[in-house]
């Protein structure tokens, strides 16, 4: 019999490599659940329903989470983010940035570490700061 591993259970298994509070998360946004309006929080995030706005971390902790297996129609900011679900908007990873293989990023990204599995898609530009609070201009700002 072939042991089956639940998907946010191999996120989880994700923290707790990059030594993160993967035992707790403050937020579930779970997929029934549709919110229009910009998100702020602090601690760790997963998001598997839809929310129609900016995702915020607020911590100073440097150890902000937000798995995002869901839809976002927003820029998302946070210290560590994994993406299985789909975005439409710009993304900061103030660390580290993992796209899943069903992830699907339709925006700029800007990192410190970026992860990408076969499969992934990409529409955007990629910019690795090198220090904070780095942002990334946009299409029109570059013209």
């Amino acid at each position: 019999m072939q042991k089956t591993t639940n998907p946010i259970s191999k996120l989880i298994n994700f923290f707790k490599k990059k030594r993160l509070d993967s035992q707790r998360f403050d937020t579930l946004i779970d997929k029934s659940v549709e919110i229009t309006g910009d998100v702020t929080f602090d601690g760790n995030m997963i998001i598997n329903g839809i929310v129609r706005g900016n995702i915020t971390d607020k911590s100073e902790k440097n150890t902000s989470a937000v798995i995002i297996g869901g839809e976002i129609y927003g820029s998302v900011t946070a210290d560590f983010v994994i993406i299985s679900g789909f975005v439409m908007g710009d993304v900061t990873a103030k660390q580290t940035i993992n796209i899943k293989k069903s992830g699907s990023v339709h925006g700029n990204i800007a990192y410190q570490n970026l992860q990408i599995e076969e499969g992934a898609v990409i529409s955007g530009f990629l910019k690795k700061h090198l220090e904070l609070n780095i942002p990334i201009k946009s299409d029109s700002e570059l013209e």
